[in-house]
């Protein structure tokens, strides 16, 4: 069944308005798993160093303040950066080493799911008017050029090419890539 190893609370963006202000939106694991990134509905970004042993402290290494709420995060393996959508639309990679956020795609619609592959070298982000696209990364670790359809297409520095996989009627709650295509 397992069991609870440790524990630690979570902060406001804002101490002022209280502890119960905001709801944790996301949670993941760094690669190494010695950090957790931590989304918050008060559009903030917490990056705790909770150590190589469970009984170590965890402290709040970086923190990324935002425009909008966060809605899904992941960190592909492999990979220095981790990836965050928020409600307004658009796709941003985290630094865990500064305070800083890069847009990566911007949408009109809400960011419902992100995945990444196996590998760790491309994501696929599920949008609320059910569109979904893949994005890769190139050979040296940074995200690639990104379009929004055959007839969009949005250069960027670091960025190399995309697709966009589907569109359809339904929300892509959960998003998978598995191992084979």
């Amino acid at each position: 069944m397992g069991r609870r190893e440790t524990k630690f609370s979570t902060k406001p963006a804002n101490p002022d308005l209280g502890k119960k202000c905001y709801q944790v939106t996301g949670l993941v694991f760094s690669p190494d798993s010695t950090k957790i990134v931590v989304g918050q509905s008060d559009n903030i970004i917490f990056v705790y160093k909770i150590g190589e042993q469970w009984g170590d402290k965890k402290v709040i290494c970086n923190k990324i303040i935002l425009q909008s709420a966060v809605t899904t995060l992941i960190w592909p393996v492999q990979q220095p950066t981790f990836i965050f959508g928020l409600a307004d639309g658009k796709v941003k990679l985290g630094n865990v080493k500064g305070s800083k956020s890069q847009t990566i795609y911007s949408s009109e619609s809400y960011v419902v799911s992100l995945t990444s592959s196996p590998s760790g070298q491309g994501i696929l982000c599920g949008h609320a008017d059910g569109t979904i696209v893949r994005y890769t990364f190139d050979n040296d670790s940074e995200l690639s050029k990104v379009s929004l359809s055959n007839s969009l297409t949005i250069q960027r520095k670091k960025m190399r090419k995309s697709l966009c996989v589907q569109q359809h009627l339904l929300v892509d709650r959960l998003l998978y890539w598995g191992a084979s295509t």
